[in-house]
């Protein structure tokens, strides 16, 4: 069974933790019923962190053919991120909603039958994940895979294409968050390894250079 509990990565409790925010702002807006306002906050999430970057992010890692514990780390973020996307997403789609609830949640007794009598998320559902020792890795690591992006379309290849070498200029408080994504990064980016530099930046928290077959791009 998988529980908040055994979220344990470092990415995946930092993604949580713009979840657990996510709620909170939806929750404030319903509260003075700015429901326009809410309901851009569930999209932005929705299509942004959670399907464009942290899908992105864990797929190799949720895929392993072995159980590990980064594996059920992963999984138990997804479910419990789609869980609570589906319950905001409720009010505003209640046909989809109730569909895909009775195919994943629904229990065959009780209120949770439904989404529509199932609890309204709250932050208190999040308590259990812990909070990530350095300061928001999966920003740091959607900052990143960011740039890789730009570099590989600049180049003119495909966003599988493979890295020869990735280089990173930061802060060290900034690399140090990255260091412990480090594998996820590898991942999605398709880079062998990658070289942390310590240093200043002209702009946001990183600079990044990457090596795409014989051509060099960098931020």
């Amino acid at each position: 069974m998988l529980t908040p509990a055994q979220i344990t990565e470092p990415l995946d409790q930092s993604f949580v933790a713009r979840l657990r925010e996510t709620v909170y702002r939806v929750g404030e807006a319903f509260a003075v019923f700015e429901f326009a306002s809410a309901l851009q906050v569930i999209e932005d999430f929705f299509w942004s962190d959670l399907c464009d970057n942290y899908l992105e992010l864990v797929k190799v890692r949720s895929y392993s053919a072995e159980w590990t514990l980064g594996k059920r780390s992963a999984l138990t973020t997804l479910k419990l991120a789609l869980s609570l996307q589906l319950r905001l997403f409720a009010p505003y789609l209640p046909f989809v909603t109730e569909e895909v609830w009775s195919w994943l949640f629904a229990p065959t007794t009780g209120r949770e039958r439904s989404i529509h009598t199932s609890a309204w998320p709250t932050v208190g559902e999040l308590d259990a994940v812990a909070l990530p020792v350095e300061m928001d890795p999966y920003g740091a690591a959607v900052e990143v895979l960011r740039e890789v992006r730009r570099i590989k379309s600049e180049a003119k290849v495909s966003m599988k294409t493979l890295l020869q070498s990735l280089e990173i200029r930061g802060a060290i408080s900034d690399l140090n968050a990255l260091s412990c994504v480090q594998n996820d990064l590898l991942a999605v980016t398709g880079a062998a390894g990658t070289t942390f530099i310590e240093g200043s930046v002209k702009a946001g928290r990183f600079e990044v250079r990457a090596t795409i077959e014989n051509s060099t791009s960098a931020a």
